[in-house]
């Protein structure tokens, strides 16, 4: 028999995926069923056999859709294509990242499950702290992320200052919804798990950079005058302030800043490379966040403020900032991702450029991996006003067609990488539904 192409392949995965698709369609029905019948046995008019065997029905329903019957199939699908292909990967992960890169090079794609993701959470409206709570919700091809739950999660403050943590290192836990008993009807992910309030410091959720927050000593008056950076440009124009500073870090004993004098017609920065930490064994499909606090002196101020992390840069126009500190960070889109940041020496940059009129302030630099949970990556970063237990955040995940191919490889059913693979939503899609 002649080897399948693409395309058979391809039809061969939407045929073998139909069966559950329209079993699962049927399941509403059949479980509301179940459910009547057994709420109609529970007196004593009926055998406490027939409560059982409605039990049992419900049992072998839900074994036809398990996690491991739904891989199965995707993962035939991921090994008939690379053998096709001639790709050497067998194992799911490398296999699913070698298609998902075919496929996004030759515009191959499934259907999208339009899913409704804000890229940030809702503050409650009794928080103390400031902070906030930022999601990505693409992949490093920029292809929206296909894995997380349709619900409701809350993120809630657990530990503070008074509870055991230090100050601007605050624990807060994240709540799904409960979860289904069974796989029969789809309700919440059921999860709950600590996740950390980043901040400049050391420990869970502290950046990696040495002397994130600026607040160890300057040696001397040289370029490399500030522990753990180097300084391009005048250092004469960058010193060390320690009263205009925007939060503590957890633990030290002293705040500091950096003041960037006024400098027009030309460029200050301060680097750090990542090899002053020793990191050098990055992921390229983990996405890093790079974050800092800025404000100016009174007056009017212009100039630009440049993060740059790898070869990548996020600008601000300096002209708006205020008196008050402001937080600037990456937008969340793939160039958060280590495989589009990338370069031979990667390094850490902040470069203010033509500042006139004014002094610049930058502290609280943050640089750290995002945290994946439920197949999104978050960040929740603190503010100047520190939190307090009971500050919560919602964040809810809307729509998604329940029969879309791409469900039955997300999160809940196959948990397949959590990248998924390249989709439209424009009804061009070259792999149909089942």
């Amino acid at each position: 028999m002649a080897d399948p192409t693409w395309a058979e392949c391809a039809t061969q995965l939407v045929n073998n995926i139909k069966p559950y698709t329209d079993l699962y369609a049927d399941y509403p029905t059949i479980v509301t069923s179940i459910d009547t019948a057994e709420q109609s046995v529970e007196g004593d008019y009926q055998p406490r056999t027939v409560g059982a065997t409605l039990a049992t029905l419900r049992n072998r329903l839900s074994v036809c859709l398990t996690r491991a019957e739904v891989r199965r199939v995707w993962n035939g699908w991921l090994l008939e294509t690379c053998r096709l292909l001639a790709f050497p990967e067998r194992d799911t992960l490398g296999m699913a990242i070698r298609i998902h890169r075919y496929m996004a090079a030759n515009a191959v794609d499934f259907n999208d499950r339009n899913q409704t993701i804000p890229t940030s959470g809702s503050a409650g409206g009794g928080n103390v702290g400031d902070g906030t709570v930022q999601v990505l919700k693409v992949d490093h091809e920029a292809f929206p992320l296909q894995t997380p739950t349709t619900e409701t999660k809350t993120l809630e403050c657990v530990q503070d200052q008074n509870l055991g943590r230090l100050k601007n290192a605050e624990v807060f836990e994240m709540r799904g919804i409960a979860a289904s008993k069974d796989n029969l009807d789809e309700k919440g992910s059921g999860i709950r798990q600590r996740v950390f309030s980043m901040h400049a410091g050391a420990g869970a959720g502290g950046s990696v950079l040495q002397n994130s927050s600026f607040d160890s000593a300057f040696s001397g008056s040289g370029t490399d005058k500030i522990p753990g950076w180097t300084i391009a440009g005048t250092a004469a124009k960058i010193t060390l302030d320690t009263s205009n500073t925007y939060r503590s870090v957890p633990g030290a004993s002293s705040d500091g800043a950096l003041a960037f004098a006024d400098d027009a017609a030309a460029t200050n920065q301060v680097t750090q490379a990542l090899s002053v930490r020793r990191i050098n064994a990055l992921s390229e499909r983990t996405p890093w966040m790079m974050q800092c606090a800025y404000k100016h002196s009174a007056g009017s101020i212009t100039g630009t403020l440049n993060l740059k992390m790898g070869n990548k840069t996020e600008s601000i126009d300096l002209s708006g900032a205020t008196t008050s500190y402001q937080v600037a960070l990456f937008a969340r889109d793939k160039d958060l991702y280590y495989r589009n940041w990338r370069e031979d020496a990667p390094d850490i940059e902040i470069e203010v450029v033509n500042l006139s009129a004014g002094t610049l302030y930058i502290d609280d630099v943050i640089f750290a991996p995002m945290t994946l949970i439920d197949g999104l990556w978050w960040w929740l970063a603190g503010g100047g006003t520190a939190f307090l237990e009971r500050d919560v955040f919602t964040h809810a995940v809307t729509g998604g067609a329940m029969a879309d191919a791409e469900m039955m490889g997300s999160w809940r059913w196959a948990r397949m990488p959590w990248f998924g693979m390249p989709t439209v939503n424009d009804g061009t899609e070259t792999i149909s539904d089942p």
